[in-house]
């Protein structure tokens, strides 16, 4: 896959406030997982033959939908 943008930078802009991002990379393997604003691990499944970048920019809207079932929690608290 060709990108018109860098999927870290991509991820920089549009993470929400308070996640993170971990990309960890070995010799022949790598991993993504995400955060949220109190560091408890977000579920990011894999999906078969996706690529790094790829995976990273989906993570991104993994977060973000995230934050947004929190928001829909909270503000119903």
């Amino acid at each position: 896959m060709s990108y018109t943008v860098n999927p870290l930078d991509y991820a920089a802009k549009h993470l929400p406030e308070g996640y993170e991002i971990h990309v960890n990379i070995e010799r022949g393997a790598g991993e993504v997982e995400i955060f949220d604003p109190y560091g408890e691990i977000v579920e990011l499944d894999y999906e078969d033959d996706e690529q790094f970048f790829d995976t990273i920019i989906r993570a991104v809207g993994v977060a973000q939908a995230d934050a947004e079932s929190t928001e829909v929690t909270n503000d119903n608290e």
